[in-house]
């Protein structure tokens, strides 16, 4: 059929508008019409979903039914080609009735002519040109958005999510609704970064991503690098704001893996220095204090010295193991057991000073946790070095003690929270640095030691603080660790 031929149905149950139609079409010049005829609703309905032309022209009344319905119906079935409403009724809204159901235009048959005809004809298939190659173009985005590895997002002004890709939902854990109802805001763990982030929106400075600290449904956080960018109208006004969160938690952890291992080999090495340097002159002082006491049996008034010197070098050749111990990764005695029962192992070795200083404990234990592998002994000494340190940071009568352990999908996790005086931030990323102590007469080696049991069993520890609000230490054990669920606790 030539370029310059138009196919055109008109669904109509009445012959007389049809011949006019035909007679129309007719006189007009510039292109060749050819028309065919739909009597009714369900026949003009099967023609139009067959999609064989390029117009069609649709009567507003269809016996029962109407025009209207028949376009709606049309479009449910994935119809886009122009539909134009004929009606003899004057609008009285009827125009925009037909126009929201999706007509490209709307007619009057009183006063129809050829002209008219022909350009609503024109001007619908011309904009459905237009809408075909935008819907076309708006898909192609749509793949890039739905398909990135990336969570993408766009909010309104009031940085409400208007729409995520499925990145989104999985990185953050929500579902389409939920994250529909929050905003930005929600996202962020620490409320001082997310308002740096909206006066770096608000700021004409181009933003090339900046770092920042967010939160899943689940509490987990989350290292995220995130790029904005404003979406703005045809005056330059912002309407809303769109974006790219990339997760870097996984680089992050693995770069403070890499930082504590080379800390860790620092350590060792100064504290195999350490050790020799004065293991060596301890045993002869050791030596020498055994000799002294076989020359010297009987004489009872050297007995008080000697003993001090005994005892003292016992204390010194025990400092030296710890310190060799906190430095080296944990040699592990692996079984399968319940992290439940362990907390509860190691609460009651700390019962006694809980109970000295009338501190309350709230145990909030997850149900069907999978058993797992790890060494009881160590981890017991892990989380009671926090356990005590928890303690210590607390007053009598008021200090409260929280222990929480949970399961998601992906990790096992303990929770040791306090409401005691905090950690100032600036020490928090030394609290697990040997020799680093806030406490008089520490050595600084309990929390080190608990991070390398840790550390050696696969799992990860952060330490959340507020100076005069208390510190959450949160454990958490991947599920790589995890050994045949079987009985659950």
């Amino acid at each position: 059929m030539p370029n310059n031929t138009i196919k055109v149905l008109l669904v109509d149950d009445d012959e007389d508008d049809y011949i006019l139609t035909r007679d129309l079409l007719s006189e007009i010049n510039s292109a060749k019409y050819v028309l065919d005829w739909s009597p009714s609703f369900s026949d003009g309905l099967e023609l139009i979903t067959n999609n064989l032309h390029d117009v069609y022209l649709v009567d507003y009344r269809l016996g029962e039914k109407s025009g209207v319905e028949l376009i709606q119906e049309s479009i449910k079935r994935g119809h886009r080609k122009p539909i134009i409403v004929l009606t003899g009724q004057e609008a009285g809204g009827l125009d925009l009735l037909a126009l929201k159901a999706g007509a490209s235009d709307y007619l009057l048959k009183n006063k129809l002519d050829s002209y008219n005809l022909e350009r609503a004809i024109t001007y619908a298939i011309e904009r459905t040109h237009v809408y075909e190659d935008t819907f076309e173009k708006e898909q192609k985005y749509r793949t890039l958005f739905e398909n990135s590895k990336d969570a993408l997002f766009i909010t309104d002004s009031n940085y409400r999510f208007q729409e995520v890709n499925h990145e989104t939902l999985n990185l953050f854990g929500y579902s389409q609704e939920e994250i529909l109802g929050l905003t930005l805001s929600d996202l962020f763990y620490y409320p001082e970064e997310y308002k740096n982030f909206i006066n770096s929106l608000d700021s004409n400075i181009p933003n090339k991503g900046q770092e920042y600290l967010l939160v899943n449904a689940f509490g987990k956080k989350l290292n995220c690098l995130i790029t904005p960018g404003t979406i703005t109208d045809s005056t330059g006004t912002i309407k809303g704001y769109q974006g790219i969160i990339h997760d870097i938690s996984q680089r992050k952890k693995f770069e403070m893996q890499l930082l504590a291992a080379e800390k860790l080999g620092v350590t060792d090495r100064i504290v195999s220095t350490i050790a020799h340097e004065v293991r060596n002159p301890l045993n002869t002082i050791v030596l020498a204090l055994s000799r002294f006491k076989k020359e010297h049996p009987e004489e009872e008034s050297y007995t008080f010295y000697t003993d001090i010197i005994d005892k003292s070098c016992s204390r010194i050749d025990q400092l030296i193991s710890q310190l060799i111990e906190s430095s080296r990764p944990a040699e592990l005695k692996l079984q399968e057991g319940s992290i439940n029962d362990l907390m509860d192992e190691t609460i009651k070795l700390a019962v006694d000073r809980i109970k000295l200083l009338n501190i309350e404990l709230i145990k909030h234990y997850g149900k069907d946790i999978p058993s797992f592998s790890f060494d009881a002994e160590k981890l017991k000494i892990a989380f009671l070095n926090i356990i005590i340190n928890s303690i210590e940071a607390t007053q009598p009568e008021t200090g409260v003690l929280e222990i929480h352990t949970q399961y998601f999908p992906e990790n096992i996790f303990v929770t040791i929270k306090d409401n005691g005086k905090g950690i100032p931030k600036h020490n928090l990323n030394k609290l697990f640095d040997p020799f680093f102590t806030g406490k008089k007469g520490g050595m600084g080696l309990g929390l080190t030691s608990s991070h390398t049991i840790i550390k050696s069993h696969g799992g990860d520890i952060n330490v959340d603080s507020e100076v005069g609000v208390g510190t959450r230490f949160t454990i958490s054990f991947d599920l790589e660790n995890v050994v045949n669920p079987g009985p659950t606790y």
